[in-house]
Order: structure tokens, then sequence, then C-alpha cells
């Protein structure tokens, strides 16, 4: 019975609801203090449905670039690292623009725990209505710019 269900549910509502396709995240570290909390937060990016990292460097897609640079705290009289890290989308239909979306620094004693960090204010910032609200601002942008006429040599006219 419940598998009757399954089915009706899927043809009223689609298959969009069973098979949602993860959003293609790549990571990349900078600095030796980095490796680590990039492998934790890889790690933890990939234990979600929702986002896949992209490790492909030269055939990959991914929608959304974090880079995380970090150095050790020592030198700022703490323990642990000090991380600074940025998030970009990359719209599918727009591959050569890059939109940051967010940025931020942080400290912790553990790698695991500046990931931790890391993953949540990158889950924070990148809901579906945040990712359509992108679309529509790229959108409306690149009407702006095409509506200038010194630009129209660039710009495609749809017919």
């Amino acid at each position: 019975m419940k598998h009757i269900l399954a089915l009706c549910a899927l043809l009223v509502f689609g298959t969009s609801i069973a098979a949602a396709v993860p959003h293609k995240v790549e990571v990349v570290a900078q600095g030796p203090e980095a490796t680590e909390v990039v492998s934790a937060l890889k790690a933890r990016i990939n234990g979600t449905e929702r986002y896949q990292i992209e490790d492909d460097h030269l055939t990959g897609d991914p929608e959304f670039f974090v880079r995380v640079i970090c150095m050790n705290a020592e030198k700022f009289h703490l323990t642990g690292v000090i991380c600074s890290y940025t998030f970009q989308y990359i719209p599918p239909n727009a591959p050569f623009i890059s939109l940051v979306i967010g940025s931020s620094l942080g400290s912790n004693s553990e790698p695991e725990h500046a990931a931790e960090r890391i993953f949540q204010d990158f889950v924070t910032l990148t809901p579906e209505a945040n990712i359509q609200l992108l679309q529509s601002k790229l959108k409306a942008s690149v009407g702006f710019f095409c509506n200038n006429p010194a630009n129209g040599s660039v710009c495609r006219k749809g017919k």
C-alpha cells in the first residue's frame, strides 16, 4: 500500500521531489593550515544530499566555489587556525560570471570546528530562495547592461 501511495505522489507532484539534483561545489584551499580545514569541509559537504563536491578542475561545472585561506593563529597569540573564506555562485547558464555571495573570517582551535562554521555559513547563504534571487539579479544586471546603447555591440538582441 505504501508503494502505491508513493507512486501516486510522484505522479501528482512530479519526480523532482524524489530526485533533486545536488548543487556542485568546488572547494579550494590556500595555505598549509587550510588543508585539514578543507578536508573536513569537503567531507561535511559530501555528507549532504543537497551539495556534491566537484573535484574535476578541467571539465567540472561547479555552481558554487568556496575559497578557504587559513593561517596559524599563534602569530596572534591564539591557538588553532584563523580562516578567511569566500563563497561564490556561478550560474549554470552563465559559467563565466561569478557572483560573490558572502565572505567571513573566523578562528578555531580545531580544524573540524572551523570547517563546521564555514559549512554552516555556506548553508545559510545558499537556500533555494537565495539562488533564485541571485539568478534574478543576474538577469536584471545583464538587461540593464544591454539596454545601454554603448554596450549594443556585445549584447545579442532577440528577434
